[in-house]
């Protein structure tokens, strides 16, 4: 009875070392975080939309990574109370979308829009495979009657750790 006692022990103490490992491995596959800084328009004389900010790329053991903080803002003009900047309302909002790519398939996306007006942002984008590379582009939306209109994507590749 004694023997079966130490043995059901060591079965629950292994088990909780692994339990133990496993945790260890999930936060050792972060890695580090590697800032980099984005920006894109709407393509407009005067800047009408525009967004920025960082993309805080966590390197995990797959060689790329897997989680992308994203951290900025999105404008579109006229700012409240900045008459200076010398954008007048168009009866558009402003909308930058994020598209996080591995190899060819899109594994995240997210859309951030304001209208006259600033907004902070900060997102997450996961994948389960390494995300190589992140897509920004701002377009322009209007109120009242077509025609939208894009700015160029900017394209973004994950950084090189290793």
């Amino acid at each position: 009875m004694k023997r079966t006692m130490s043995m059901l022990t060591a079965a629950v103490a292994g088990a909780g070392a692994l339990i133990f490992v496993g945790a260890a491995g999930v936060s050792a596959a972060t890695g580090p975080i590697v800032q980099q800084p984005f920006y894109a328009d709407s393509g407009d004389k005067c800047p009408m939309g525009y967004t920025k900010g960082t993309f805080g790329w966590q390197i995990g053991a797959l060689r790329g990574a897997v989680l992308v903080d994203v951290k900025g803002t999105v404008v579109d003009q006229p700012l409240p109370g900045n008459p200076a900047a010398g954008c007048a309302d168009d009866a558009r909002y402003t909308t930058a979308t994020f598209t996080a790519y591995s190899k060819s398939v899109s594994v995240a996306k997210e859309i951030d829009s304001v209208d006259n007006g600033q907004l902070s942002f900060t997102t997450r984008m996961r994948s389960t495979t390494p995300i190589d590379r992140i897509v920004v582009q701002v377009c322009r939306h209007s109120r009242l009657s077509p025609p939208d209109y894009c700015g160029m994507p900017q394209e973004y590749k994950a950084p090189i750790t290793q």
